[in-house]
């Protein structure tokens, strides 16, 4: 056989059979065993999957290390900043005002701007953090949220988007709890009652998250965005001590 023939080096054609060539064996099984020399190799680097591919993590750039940050940093500033002064309203009895015609029994703290400030900034880097806004795609890309499918492959822990409901309701909760129960007076039935409430709302979600996450699966995916996640405790550690001061400031 001239392997220079042109005759069946056209595209698509096949070499006839070389004589010389010892004839195949046969499985026990009746299928014919290829040889090495016509036997064809997969590679299979080629042939992973796109998901396989994706798994390695890729570093975190700058600005989305900053995003990462700054989320969490301004939503613990605020929420303590909110429960600071939560604590000073009560204090003053639970009912304050501020101007109109009327004698004011109980004048509201030079401070009350905190609460529409804070309230309405929580919420909107919740939205931010759950993917609302386009900036939370800077800052988090793949977010994570209390809902079947949260732990996927690939996905990302962002702390705010989880956590944001039992924070707000947890926190103020315990307000209500400890200025309605510990008293020297009876109890304060209204604020227990809210201090109930907020408490169960805060706890239910955190319940059923705990309940659908198996403690190895929050290991291993603790580990895996280990990179995405520091840069976020390191925000609400320093939020929080900056909210005491600032409000201790201003009060």
């Amino acid at each position: 056989m001239d392997p220079t023939d042109p005759v069946w080096m056209q595209p698509g054609a096949v070499p006839p059979p070389d004589p010389q060539r010892p004839p195949a064996e046969s499985s026990p099984f009746g299928d014919e065993v290829t040889d090495s020399a016509t036997a064809g190799f997969v590679d299979f680097a080629e042939a992973a999957p796109d998901e396989e591919r994706k798994a390695a993590p890729t570093p975190l750039s700058l600005q989305r290390w900053l995003w990462l940050l700054l989320l969490p940093f301004a939503f613990a500033f605020l929420l303590t900043c909110l429960f600071l002064a939560m604590r000073g309203v009560l204090d003053l009895g639970g009912m304050v005002a501020v101007g109109g015609p009327y004698e004011i029994a109980h004048p509201a703290p030079t401070y009350w701007w905190i609460f529409p400030v804070a309230i309405v900034g929580c919420v909107l880097i919740a939205l931010a953090s759950m993917g609302v806004f386009s900036i939370s795609r800077m800052a988090s890309g793949s977010v994570n949220i209390p809902f079947p499918g949260m732990w996927k492959e690939g996905s990302e822990v962002n702390l705010v988007a989880m956590l944001f409901w039992p924070a707000i309701f947890l926190s103020l909760g315990w307000n209500f709890c400890e200025y309605g129960f510990f008293r020297e007076e009876a109890l304060a039935w209204g604020w227990v009652i809210s201090g109930v409430v907020f408490v169960l709302m805060g706890a239910l979600p955190l319940y059923f998250l705990a309940k659908k996450v198996k403690a190895s699966e929050l290991r291993e995916t603790a580990r895996k965005n280990a990179g995405s996640m520091w840069p976020q405790f390191i925000g609400i550690a320093a939020g929080i001590p900056l909210g005491v001061l600032f409000f201790s400031a201003i009060s």
